[in-house]
């Protein structure tokens, strides 16, 4: 095994790591309230960073993969110089991952298949968000009231000074003018 093989190696383990501890997340938040969650972190929010770093990780040996098979697609046959081109491009990102698919179609089933793979994972992060729902239950509360604060007047004091009120229009106007960058 070569020694360039083992960045790619360590992300598909990073990618795997980061399922199984989704996976964990889920297991513990199953049919629980979100009150008994103890972490600072919501279980959404953890989701999505396990979600954001497994996807980066399982990228990695994706886009080396079609990289390498630009030389088996090479190899077999003359093709069009155009080709390479489409593989590195595809190597780079979705974008390239798209005009791979469509350039090359089922010329290199396997690269094309690992270009769809990397256009599919635009939505993962996005569908990864809606894993979680807590739903609401209503709880009878025995011994408690509510209580409700209530105004039934309002003075402002935002505009007074010394026991006297400032003007306001030439307040706001300062206040614009602060806005606006018409400050001398």
């Amino acid at each position: 095994m070569s020694w360039w093989w083992w960045w790619e190696i360590g992300a598909a383990m990073l990618g795997t790591v980061s399922m199984l501890l989704i996976i964990a997340v889920l297991f513990k938040v199953q049919n629980k309230p979100l009150q008994d969650w103890t972490l600072p972190i919501q279980p959404n929010s953890l989701i999505a960073v396990f979600t954001t770093i497994g996807r980066t990780a399982i990228m990695v040996p994706i886009a080396s993969c079609i990289a390498q098979l630009k030389w088996q697609h090479f190899d077999h046959r003359a093709r069009q110089l155009n080709h390479l081109r489409l593989f590195d491009d595809a190597s780079r990102g979705p974008w390239g991952a798209v005009t791979m698919v469509y350039g090359v179609r089922c010329q290199a089933l396997l690269a094309s298949t690992l270009a769809l793979v990397t256009v599919l994972g635009l939505g993962i992060e996005p569908s990864a968000q809606q894993i979680l729902n807590f739903s609401h239950r209503v709880t009878l509360l025995k011994n408690a009231s509510a209580e409700i604060g209530i105004a039934d007047s309002y003075f402002s004091e935002a505009y007074k000074v010394n026991d006297t009120v400032e003007d306001v229009w030439a307040m706001q106007n300062h206040i614009l003018g602060g806005i606006t960058g018409n400050v001398f």
